[in-house]
């Protein structure tokens, strides 16, 4: 009998306690996701009193971290229906400031005891798109296309097919760039980041194929355009397997229990965007030679002009990167861009590859096709873990171009001093002669 009696004075006291001291505050849902610069509004539940005493309480509301999330609670948004004991709901506005993660916690202070009561709402800010965005996209989209017409107007058949049937350019670079580069851009990951996601960024970025401002870049140094395009080719081809490798082996130790999505899709778009451009600009050349004479002539400018408007739109529609750029994002996409650089310049040298084949060898193996793996995590992450991931990728494209910048401004005051032939032009007129001794992609000796 005393045995019952205490059971029931301790059910008795449980109660009484839940009653003072027992509030339990909730969210509905317990994790959201809102826009940069949006808000929405999220209940919170008050489990454990009632109206009367919620409104004579004290509450404070934080967000953290300020830069990611904010929040404003008013308790005139408390309501009770009356029909549930001890149950009333308010709401919480919470705001998105920056891409990221946060959370937000409402507490009360009970008005008799002092006793403070909180629960905290974990939230996601995702990354909008925005008009600037889909305009960037169809700008580049279209201009690339039209200066790949410009340089099938240029390329020499005879020449690509040459480098096709002893293919000793495409194959040097295809072992730097499908073999050094996901090498390196692994160690950088390991060595620089602790972060797994930005390791994976890298990762993939050191995997994509070769494209996008290479050719571009290749002209304007004076680089050997015929092999330059057909390595892009290669390289995009060859990323149909050469991507899924690399991912599904090493990708996996970076990021365990990702669901990795290869963008075959994007790839054969790619693919795709090279050639039909590149035919009508062949097309062009052969029908019409006067007017691919004079598209060659204008090839160089036009290549500097598109490179300026996509690194200026780029940083606009992309303007968030900046503020999300650490020292080490810096480091390690400039390492792995570089370390493409140089292997690709020393291992065709180590051939004695004339300087224009060197040039394109180098240029293609550090260039990557950074749209690729912009996709790929887009796809094989959740918002806004992809973005962060993205991160690196797009501030290796900002980065790739300062080495190249300071070489081509270092070479046209060469050209200057020097009064020599326009050095963007030499590699796609088919009348200069091979000056540099040692074997070229076509496989004979040059003389």
């Amino acid at each position: 009998m005393s045995r019952i009696a205490f059971i029931l004075l301790l059910a008795w006291s449980n109660l009484c306690c839940h009653r003072t001291f027992g509030l339990n505050i909730s969210f509905v849902p317990s994790n959201v996701e809102v826009f940069v610069d949006a808000e929405i509004e999220v209940e919170v539940v008050f489990q454990g009193t009632n109206e009367e005493r919620l409104k004579e309480s004290n509450f404070t509301t934080s967000a953290q971290p300020e830069w990611n999330v904010g929040s404003s609670f008013n308790k005139s948004s408390i309501r009770c229906d009356g029909q549930t004991v001890d149950r009333c709901n308010g709401t919480v506005v919470v705001r998105g400031r920056f891409l990221g993660f946060g959370n937000v916690s409402v507490s009360r202070q009970d008005p008799e005891t002092g006793q403070w009561t909180g629960s905290s709402l974990e939230v996601a800010v995702l990354r909008q798109d925005k008009l600037i965005n889909k305009i960037f996209t169809a700008f580049v989209a279209a201009v690339v296309s039209i200066n790949y017409i410009n340089m099938g107007c240029a390329l020499d058949l005879g020449i690509v097919k040459s480098v096709l049937k002893r293919p000793i350019g495409p194959a040097v670079g295809f072992v730097c760039q499908f073999g050094i580069m996901p090498l390196v851009s692994y160690g950088v990951g390991l060595l620089l980041f602790d972060d797994p996601v930005l390791r994976l960024g890298l990762f993939t970025f050191g995997s994509s194929p070769g494209g996008g401002a290479s050719n571009m870049w290749t002209v304007l140094l004076g680089g050997n355009l015929n092999l330059s395009i057909t390595m892009t080719f290669v390289s995009t081809v060859a990323a149909l397997g050469t991507l899924p490798m690399w991912l599904f082996t090493l990708g996996k130790t970076i990021l365990k229990g990702t669901n990795i999505v290869i963008p075959f899709q994007n790839i054969l778009t790619s693919l795709a965007a090279l050639i039909i451009p590149i035919g009508l600009g062949i097309l062009i050349q052969k029908r019409f030679p006067r007017v691919a004479a004079r598209a060659k002539l204008i090839l160089a400018p036009v290549c500097i002009i598109l490179l300026i408007s996509i690194i200026v739109m780029a940083s606009v529609a992309n303007s968030y990167i900046f503020f999300m750029l650490t020292w080490r994002m810096v480091i390690g996409a400039s390492l792995s861009v570089w370390a493409g650089f140089a292997a690709g310049f020393l291992a065709s040298f180590a051939f004695r590859f004339p300087m224009d084949d060197i040039i394109a060898i180098a240029v293609e193996t550090g260039i990557q096709n950074s749209g690729i793996a912009f996709i790929l995590l887009s796809y094989s992450l959740k918002a806004p873990v992809s973005d962060m991931a993205s991160v690196v990728p797009v501030a290796g494209s900002i980065i790739t171009p300062i080495p190249l910048f300071i070489i081509y401004c270092v070479q046209r005051c060469r050209n200057k001093c020097l009064r020599s032939e326009n050095f963007e032009l030499k590699s796609i007129n088919p009348n200069n002669k091979v000056k540099d001794k040692g074997e070229d992609n076509n496989g004979y000796e040059a003389k």
